[in-house]
């Protein structure tokens, strides 16, 4: 059989490079997508400050729920829920390490982040976690109280020498410091900028002065690393609850060494690079579907298209087992060949995809790629088993097809028959993407975003598996209007439509996926720019808006400082966290803020029921009004989250408030908020100016503290960041949307290409070349009619619902520009790709094309 298909491939290498150019892009796409997701999952940050550290006890990062917080679908243990901010531990703890014989050192690490006079943020540490890299002194001494100690680098940077000053920007205001010192340290320590302060001073600069972010653990010279190992492990188990409540015994604390240091030096990057794993599996799942529907359908009609062939084989005694043999024959070879080609071009589209990545800022710094084999199995695995199953899908119809149906001069068209199979699948897939909207109607940001795009694969496998009573209809409805002003070529257009639903959907169902999916991903992102500016704009009363994001964070007495200043009403500093909610049996992700007593002076919440100014203590949460309705609480009722360090709690709701969006769905005491985030500083400041104040002065008075814009300012950089993560997004699975738009065109060239007996026919009856393509023309606007109007349909469904998601309406923004470039991309796509093969199957002779091999 083998042979049979190989020599069936040499006599119709043409008929074949559609399905061929199908599976090799896919192979690229696949593989790319691949390669980007193997090595977000192989990343790690490498291991440079803590380069001397043996061991290392911290917190644990994977959520753990106690009795008060439910039982999860898998047990006690959450463990792909990791603390989205720094879960300290008790600092004392190091007292205790320190004990265990064959430990030289044991440090309680804190890292403060300060900002440079060059601009540029660093890490502070006390002195005492410079033998952890090890740091040594090359110049100086080490730091008393108002004094550091710069690496070589930083201080070279700053021209900064011992007995010289240098004013660093920490979370608690300006500090002027004098340099005590330069320390240096072997790579990849020394690679590191890092200032050194005592080890009480960095306490005191920390959100919880008596905790740290980490132990680390030095040996003595010739110490028994296994006995040492055993016995941190040993008082971590005896450690007890970490937050002084039994009932809370988050974090657990666990001992670390090697290549896991690295996660303690850089939460921040390790938390990115958690994010890319997530990202790229989410765009390897979309470009897995997209490729197996385009393949799917393009050899699916490869196959279909050859139905004259399939019945001459038939008529000399081919059996139906034996054509389908052949025809998966076929389908491998083309697979293995366009694999073979596809894959390696994959290596070298993943660094496209890093570079697009890396321009959304959706990498950590120094991702680098990982070239394993793994993704060349699943690309030439996804090339072979997605064309078997389209191949013999097609097969086992063209196979029923019987011999006197295939002797005329056009393929002979059975009647429209689907598959009680198709009818399950596609009723199924219908059913579920309807499902997955009604679930959708409740969920917002990426979740709501994830669900949106599978909502699109799901009813679009659907429509694919009904295409053929889908385009009966559509030709019915829209072939009718057609002909209410084409004339003969309409009515003929209309015809074959009617004759060959398997061409029209196979032609109609890439170009609804291209819309679908292009409009959801582009106007999912609209729609979250709009809203976040529109709630921006309600909830900004404040004239000015202080940044402390250059700054390292604003403190307290930054705050205070500026509530004091001349012309200030008044002043209110929110902190930007997370907190994950623990009411389902998976937790989620959710934005919050701290904020205090004042913050109603400067921003409007638009609060719906209960009170802000109850928001006080450590048990109180106020929730946004879409997040309380997806949870079904009200004001006074409980609800259990985890904080953003992984500290568990039940917290009584006492607002519910609307103007959420783009600033927290959960707002938290601002003292909690400051204790349980990694900065533990301010993050802006929002302050109202009193009447008459002379509003230029105030503005210079509070550039001193941080970056200054005016409210119109604030509310526009308030755009741009919606729109340029709008962008990204869009950017990144645009990729996606191109390949399925080059399906569009491999269709039409297929459709058009192989239809030249056809138009040979109606040559020879006296129709002339632009009567030919009048119907062409007619036949593509019912194509495209349809295949546009799915597309549109599924896309407005799914963007309504992720509008209700997020702001409570079925009114996703559609600005109408954007969508008619999409339509019209769609049908000049279209368009031209069937008119460009039309006119080459038109120069043909039509007497030598009607007897010409099908």
């Amino acid at each position: 059989m083998l042979r049979l298909a190989l020599g069936t491939l040499r006599t119709r290498i043409a008929g074949f490079a559609g399905a061929f150019l199908a599976v090799l892009l896919a192979a690229v796409l696949v593989t790319g997508a691949g390669v980007l997701m193997e090595s977000a999952l192989r990343a790690h940050t490498p291991v440079e400050r803590l380069d001397g550290t043996d061991f290392a006890v911290a917190a644990s990062r994977h959520l753990e729920r106690t009795p008060a917080m439910g039982k999860a679908k898998d047990g006690e243990t959450l463990t792909e829920d990791a603390p989205k901010e720094t879960a300290r531990i008790p600092a004392d703890l190091a007292a205790r390490v320190a004990a265990v014989p064959g430990v030289q050192a044991a440090v309680a690490d804190r890292t403060v982040p300060v900002v440079l006079p060059d601009g540029s943020t660093v890490e502070a540490h006390g002195w005492d976690s410079a033998q952890l890299a090890p740091y040594r002194l090359t110049a100086g001494q080490a730091p008393a109280a108002g004094q550091a100690v710069l690496d070589q680098a930083t201080a070279a940077r700053l021209g900064a020498v011992p007995g010289g000053t240098v004013q660093l920007a920490t979370p608690a205001g300006a500090r002027t410091v004098t340099v005590s010192g330069i320390a240096g340290a072997p790579a990849p320590a020394g690679a590191k900028s890092a200032v050194f302060l005592p080890a009480d001073q960095t306490a005191a600069l920390s959100a919880v002065p008596d905790r740290a972010d980490f132990v680390g653990v030095v040996l003595a010279p010739g110490a028994d690393r296994d006995a040492v190992r055993r016995a941190l492990d040993g008082i971590v188990r005896d450690a007890g609850p970490q937050f002084g409540d039994p009932a809370r015994p988050q974090p657990k604390l666990q001992v670390l060494s090697g290549g896991s240091l690295g996660r303690l030096e850089a939460p921040a990057v390790t938390g990115m690079q958690d994010a890319t794993t997530a990202v790229a599996s989410t765009f390897g799942g979309f470009a897995a579907t997209a490729a197996i529907f385009v393949v799917a359908g393009t050899f699916g009609f490869s196959v279909t298209r050859r139905t004259r062939e399939i019945g001459l084989l038939r008529a000399v005694g081919a059996t139906p087992g034996q054509i389908r043999r052949m025809v998966s024959a076929e389908a491998l070879l083309v697979a293995l060949a366009a694999a073979g080609i596809g894959t390696p071009l994959g290596y070298l589209f993943a660094r496209v995809l890093k570079a697009l990545f890396g321009h959304a800022g959706a990498l950590p710094p120094g991702f680098a790629l990982h070239d394993g084999w793994i993704p060349a199995v699943v690309g030439i695995g996804a090339a072979v088993l997605t064309t078997q199953v389209a191949a013999l899908a097609a097969a086992f119809r063209a196979a029923k097809v019987k011999p006197t149906e295939v002797f005329g001069a056009t393929p002979g068209k059975r009647r429209i028959v689907v598959p009680a199979l198709r009818w399950l699948f596609g009723l199924g897939g219908i059913g579920g993407g309807i499902a997955l909207l009604i679930v959708s109607l409740h969920l917002s940001g990426d979740d709501g975003a994830s669900a949106s795009v599978g909502i699109v694969f799901t009813f679009m496998f659907g429509v694919g598996m009904l295409g053929r009573p889908i385009a009966r209809l559509g030709v019915a409805l829209v072939g009718r209007l057609t002909t209410l002003f084409g004339g003969a070529p309409a009515q003929l257009a209309r015809a074959n439509g009617a004759s060959d639903p398997a061409r029209i959907s196979a032609v109609a169902t890439p170009i609804a996926l291209t819309v679908a999916f292009v409009c959801t991903v582009l106007f999912l992102n609209t729609t979250v720019a709009t809203e976040t500016v529109a709630q921006s704009k309600a909830r900004t009363t404040a004239e000015f808006v202080v940044d402390g994001a250059d700054r390292a964070g604003l403190g307290a007495d930054a705050v205070a400082r500026i509530a004091g200043l001349p012309g200030v009403a008044s002043a209110s500093g929110t902190v930007a966290t997370t907190v994950l909610d623990g009411s389902a049996s998976d937790a989620t992700v959710a934005d919050a803020r701290g904020i205090g007593p004042e913050t109603a002076r400067v921003l409007d919440l638009g609060v719906r029921s209960g009170d802000l100014a109850q928001l006080t203590g450590d048990g109180t949460v106020a929730v946004g009004k879409l997040r309380a309705d997806g949870m079904g609480k009200d004001v006074g009722d409980r609800v259990r989250l985890w904080l953003g360090d992984g500290t568990p709690v039940s917290l009584r709701i006492v607002a519910v408030y609307d103007h959420g969006f783009g600033f927290g769905d959960f707002l938290l005491p601002r003292d909690v908020a400051l204790r349980h985030s990694t900065v533990g500083a301010y993050d802006k400041v929002y302050v109202s100016t009193a009447p008459g104040a002379d509003k230029a002065a105030v503005a210079r008075a509070l550039a001193v503290e941080g970056h200054v814009l005016d409210r119109g300012a604030y509310l526009g950089e308030v755009r741009h960041d919606a729109d340029r993560d709008a962008w990204a997004s869009a950017l990144l699975l645009g990729v996606i949307g191109l390949f399925t738009a080059i399906g569009v065109v491999n269709t039409m060239v297929m459709a058009t290409g192989r239809r030249g007996r056809e138009f040979a026919v109606l040559r020879l009856s006296g129709t002339t070349r632009r009567q030919a393509f009048a119907m062409l023309r007619h036949e593509l606007a019912v194509v495209a009619a349809i295949g546009i109007g799915l597309g549109t349909a599924i896309a407005w469904v799914t963007l309504g619902a992720f509008s209700h998601g997020i702001t409570g309406t079925w009114a996703p923004d559609l600005p109408v520009g954007r969508y008619l470039a999409v339509a019209g991309g769609a049908l000049a796509i279209t368009y031209a790709a069937s008119v460009l093969s039309a006119r080459t199957v038109l120069r043909d002779d039509p007497v030598a094309a009607i007897g010409a091999r099908e």
